[in-house]
Parts: structure tokens; sequence; C-alpha cells
């Protein structure tokens, strides 16, 4: 219906003018802003990575090419979160400076927001970056993740020693968005189509209704 095309266009285009920025390093990033108004974070918790992906989708189901350009940076800075840690794993929160990004809570639970970004770019663009990405996201998990029985969350990201980091769970969501996302972007493109096919926050597929 259009109210639910126009709610969408101006929450995100009141997200762009109030929390996304660029810092002088280059990041763009969605900040906080406290329920005052009064205090703004520069900074980004790793469940915000979802962002990108959210409007790499407006951006092609609503022909918004100027969303799908801040997509694409948002999820730069995002993977970068990743690649600036001795372990390659994204911390759950990181801040934005002038002078480039700091890990500000450094454990990793195994979340899956990054990837589901870059399953969803790399099928809107096309580019294969993102499964390039994806691969290294995978590899650093199995190198400093996997354990005897399964998975578990890293509790320093910035500590490459993952045999003395490792925290004593692995959350449910690893096997149901993590892993179900990492294969779907090595999948082909017609496997759970995005053209007939909407994943809900627990990344369960729902067809669309036509």
């Amino acid at each position: 219906e259009p109210k639910f095309k126009q709610r969408y266009i101006t929450s995100s285009e009141a997200i762009k003018e109030t929390l996304v920025k660029k810092s002088a390093s280059g990041f763009t990033y969605v900040g906080t802003l406290n329920p005052s108004k009064s205090r703004f974070w520069g900074g980004m918790e790793h469940l915000a990575c979802f962002y990108p992906g959210l409007l790499a989708l407006g951006a092609q189901v609503l022909d918004r090419p100027q969303d799908l350009v801040v997509a694409e940076e948002l999820a730069r800075t995002c993977y970068t979160s990743y690649t600036m840690t001795a372990t390659g794993l994204g911390p759950e929160a990181f801040s934005i400076n002038d002078y480039g990004m700091d890990v500000a809570h450094g454990h990793y639970v195994l979340r899956p927001e990054t990837i589901e970004t870059l399953f969803i770019l790399y099928r809107v663009t096309g580019n294969t970056k993102y499964q390039d990405w994806g691969w290294n996201i995978f590899m650093a998990i199995e190198k400093h993740a996997r354990v005897e029985f399964g998975y578990a969350g890293v509790g320093d990201v910035t500590n490459a020693n993952s045999t003395a980091n490792h925290l004593d769970s692995m959350e449910s969501f690893f096997l149901a968005e993590t892993l179900k996302y990492l294969y779907l972007l090595f999948s082909p493109t017609d496997v759970i189509s995005l053209d007939e096919y909407v994943f809900n926050t627990e990344a369960h597929p729902l067809r669309i209704m036509k």
C-alpha cells in the first residue's frame, strides 16, 4: 500500500539526515542519538550493520539509487570493523573518530548482521567483492570460533589467542542466520530469490504474495 512506502521513505530520510554521518577518516556510519536528543554517539553496534542491507533492498524495490550509495558505504564500515582486529572478527560495538575506528566493546557472539548485508548487497549489485568479504569473515570464524563440538563466541576480538578467548556459548542465531546468509551468499541467485522471498528478522524466508 502507498502509505507503507511513504512511511519507509520518511523514516529512511530522517535516519540519513539525523544519524548517518561521515567522519574525516572517511567512514560512513549510523550513530546513536539518546532519547533527549542532547548527546550523539559517533559509532555503531554490530546490530546496526543490518541497516545497509535494508537500504539496499529499499533502493532496489523503490528505485532509490541514492540509498544504494549510502548502503555500500555503510557496508564498507561494517566490514572494516572486522578487518581492523587481530582475529578478523567484528566487535560488538565500535567507535568512529577523525583518525579511524576503535573497538568499543570487544566481544563477538557470532552475529549475522554484517553477513546479512553482504548477502543482500551481492544479490542487488552482483559485485563479487561482497563474496570475498564474506569469505574472509567465514575463514576468521573458522580459525577463531570453531571448537570441538561447534562454534563459540570470542571474548576479545583484539586477542588472536583464541584458545584462551572463547565464551562458553553458541547463540542459536548463528545457525539460523549467520550460516544461512553465508550459504546464500555463495549460492546461485535463484536460490531463495529476493524477487520472490523476503526474510524476516530471524532469517526465515517468506514468499512474497503477488
